[in-house]
């Protein structure tokens, strides 16, 4: 009986210490991925945005022109 009561109370510190560094690791590397999936995304959206500001401009400069 002494044998088996360290087993299982490894067995539940195990469980424990997993989940309570497994899951915040976890949730950790997810906002990570997240995060810089959105900053691709704003990045992506600032060039575009860039972009459509030298059109403006290029066709505003050349009304003026002609």
């Amino acid at each position: 009986f002494m044998n088996r009561t360290p087993s299982v109370d490894e067995q539940r510190f195990r469980k424990l210490l997993g989940r309570n560094v497994g899951l915040p690791l976890g949730v950790g590397v997810l906002s990570a991925v997240f995060f810089i999936l959105l900053i691709s995304y704003l990045l992506n959206a600032i060039q575009w945005v860039e972009h459509t500001d030298r059109v403006i401009n290029n066709t505003n400069r050349s009304m003026k022109l002609s």
